[in-house]
């Protein structure tokens, strides 16, 4: 009776640390890059995250990127067009190694949404130019690759580093999470 009732003392703690069924929501903040122009890019959003298996999460969130999408340029004077996408984005997080403080993973995913731009208005004398602003329907895919970091029982950091390809543009946003799990 003692080897049994020592076991389960030992198993006990185990058994906080399985995934498998957990359930969080977050926040993120992303700022990098958009790879056809070198301006900025930015994102944030919120997520909700569900533990398939413990090395399977299926994510779902809200986002929001925004970027230039043109630079409309004439001697020494720029004018911007930015573009900003609001996605809902379905994707899936592959752990590497078991249940750990510190956990590699890859990100796969797609997003649906839509774009809309701001206008942007040249004059110099001679020329004009004028672009009109536009929203569309944008869907894009998700890839890259991240680290999740347990600060606690409920509380969980995430580094990720992705690539969203959105309506042609490869918007490069590395980002930072803050995860609330139950």
């Amino acid at each position: 009776m003692k080897k049994f009732l020592l076991s389960l003392l030992f198993l006990i703690p185990l058994s906080g640390f399985a995934q498998k069924g957990m359930q969080g929501v977050g926040v993120n903040f992303g700022l990098g890059c958009c790879f056809l122009h070198g301006d900025y890019a930015y994102s944030y959003g919120v997520s909700y995250q569900n533990f398939v298996t413990d090395r399977f999460r299926l994510v779902s969130s809200l986002e929001v990127l925004d970027y230039i999408y043109e630079s409309m340029w004439h001697s020494n004077y720029v004018e911007d067009v930015l573009a900003s996408s609001y996605l809902l984005v379905v994707e899936g997080h592959y752990f590497f190694n078991d249940i750990r403080r510190l956990r590699p993973y890859v990100v796969g995913g797609v997003s649906v949404g839509f774009l809309e731009t701001t206008g942007a208005h040249l004059n110099d004398g001679s020329r004009e130019w004028y672009y009109e602003p536009w929203t569309e329907f944008a869907g894009g895919v998700k890839l890259g690759v991240g680290l999740n970091y347990r600060i606690g029982y409920h509380l969980t950091a995430q580094l990720e580093v992705p690539v969203h390809l959105v309506y042609y543009n490869p918007l490069f946003t590395p980002s930072l999470s803050l995860v609330y799990t139950f």
